[in-house]
């Protein structure tokens, strides 16, 4: 997985949960902003699909 990626889907599922999102709503509108993106082969499911939410 790219690194890249996995900040920036990390980090927008952060900023979404903190603005008051449920989790798993915050990660999937991270991962469709991370494929609406200009990341190179950022529609790959490889890139974004191994995200998933642990705990709480």
């Amino acid at each position: 997985m790219r690194d890249d990626a996995s900040a920036f889907v990390t980090l927008e599922t952060v900023k979404g949960a903190n603005r008051g999102l449920p989790r798993a709503v915050a990660l999937q509108r991270a991962m469709l902003k991370l494929i609406g993106s200009k990341h190179p082969n950022a529609v790959q499911p490889y890139i974004w699909a191994p995200f998933i939410l642990m705990g709480r």
